[in-house]
């Protein structure tokens, strides 16, 4: 997979199957994850923070996406009951597997 395929698979997993034990599939194990709310520098703390504090009823729809050589981009608007939001995140990937994300929005939308 290319790094927009994995990172619509990672979005799959977030927004509808909450399967997150798969996302080890696709995250290499030193993921670097930063967001407004969130920092982890490992697969497995992001995840476990994943499962510890699921986003329950929310979606998102895809506003735009593009790739390059070895990283995406994907600009959705959330939305969880009446707030929504536009967030982008982009995913860099290395053999195979996503090694870092940065999670964009402004956190007051949806606070």
């Amino acid at each position: 997979m290319n790094t927009l395929e994995l990172a619509k698979k990672y979005l799959d997993v977030f927004f509808n199957t909450q399967a997150f034990d798969s996302l080890y599939e696709i995250f290499d194990e030193a993921l670097d994850f930063k967001g407004p709310f969130l920092q982890s520098n490992s697969a497995k703390a992001y995840i476990e923070s994943l499962k510890a504090a699921p986003w329950e009823s929310c979606e998102y729809e895809i506003r735009e996406e593009y790739e390059n050589s070895n990283s995406a981009c994907i600009t959705y608007l959330f939305s969880k009951g009446r707030k929504c939001t536009l967030m982008s995140q982009q995913f860099w990937g290395r053999n195979g597997k996503i090694h870092k994300i940065r999670l964009i929005f402004n956190a007051a939308d949806i606070t």
